[in-house]
């Protein structure tokens, strides 16, 4: 009756895995668990190179946009400008683009929480320490649990598509005034709502981007939603490792098993199991904690979403204006 699969057991168990091991080991936040773990897991074999390439990008931009933030910091003009070109220079390269936004959005991290007087330092040790127990945590599952032959994706030598220049120079503009926005009021972990943006405009054309504005609603706001019953569940004390390790596994097999079945995965939402995945497990992380049981950060992170909804209706409209103007010049 239910098929399950290597592929769907290696990554629910990946995610809980390392969810569950950052947070006991204390080596650093939870979520950063939920932004790296695609990029490591979702795929048919255990790649080293991909992965170090990965970690170093991560790295590599995370440092950047701290460094900017140190060096231009009475001068926000210029910290604007260096980032705009910084942004556009990575989505210039499709394979990167394509590949993962999760180097852009550290960038704006690193950058507006420099910029805000944080030491970014403690931060930087701890993306590095995740990283690294990841990419081992990774190593170890794809060995105990490889892909069967016949179970191999047909995805995998998929061709990049190339974005064209006006939708460069677009996404490029949408992502420097969100992040003139996050800069002008401080924004605590909503800064994590900046993650969706990007991801979102960093897709490979108009019709796809069209497609994440449209699933922000289904998607983020209703995995707010799930996230506050798995918060629920564990009575709000992320501590419970057992009742924290079986929500979380759970929740991701149900989703990877939905995920890997063709007859089952949404067909009006591309990666709609995935999304809903990282829309609730990225709240459920962020706001479960040892100290208490509180449903306000949940609510205020889909009331949010519903604002960051309404904004990208709206640039459903402008942006084919702006992608005509821009051919005339």
């Amino acid at each position: 009756m239910f098929n399950i699969k290597a592929p769907m057991i290696r990554s629910a168990l990946f995610f809980t895995l390392s969810i569950v091991i950052t947070d006991m080991l204390h080596l650093g936040m939870p979520v950063f668990s939920v932004f790296l773990g695609p990029a490591l897991i979702l795929r048919d074999k255990f790649s080293l190179n991909k992965s170090l390439v990965f970690i170093s990008l991560i790295s590599i931009y995370f440092i950047s946009g701290s460094l900017a933030a140190t060096i231009l910091d009475h001068n926000q003009w210029a910290l604007i400008v260096s980032s705009i070109f910084v942004i556009y220079s990575y989505l210039r390269i499709e394979k990167l683009a394509s590949f993962s936004t999760a180097p852009v959005f550290l960038y704006c991290y690193g950058l507006i929480n420099t910029t805000y007087g944080t030491s970014m330092e403690l931060y930087f040790y701890q993306l590095l320490h995740v990283a690294f127990m990841m990419l081992l945590l990774a190593k170890a599952i794809f060995w105990i649990l490889p892909t069967p032959s016949n179970q191999m994706s047909s995805k995998q030598n998929q061709k990049v598509v190339k974005r064209s220049k006006a939708l460069n120079v677009i996404s490029t503009i949408i992502i420097s005034l969100s992040l003139v926005y996050f800069l002008s009021i401080e924004v605590g972990k909503a800064i994590f709502c900046l993650s969706v943006i990007i991801s979102i405009v960093c897709r490979p054309d108009y019709a796809s981007i069209i497609k994440g504005l449209k699933s922000i609603l289904p998607l983020q706001v209703s995995g707010c939603f799930i996230a506050l019953i798995l918060h629920i569940l564990v009575a709000g004390h992320g501590q419970n490792i057992l009742m924290l390790s079986l929500v979380i596994f759970g929740f991701s097999i149900v989703v990877f098993y939905f995920a890997h079945s063709s007859e089952k995965v949404s067909k009006k939402i591309p990666n709609f199991e995935i999304g809903l995945l990282a829309a609730t497990l990225t709240p459920f992380t962020l706001y479960t904690h040892s100290t208490g049981f509180d449903i306000g950060p949940f609510i205020r992170r889909a009331t949010n979403m519903g604002v960051i909804w309404g904004l990208g209706t709206l640039m459903i409209v402008l942006l084919p204006w702006c992608l005509s103007w821009f051919k005339r010049i």
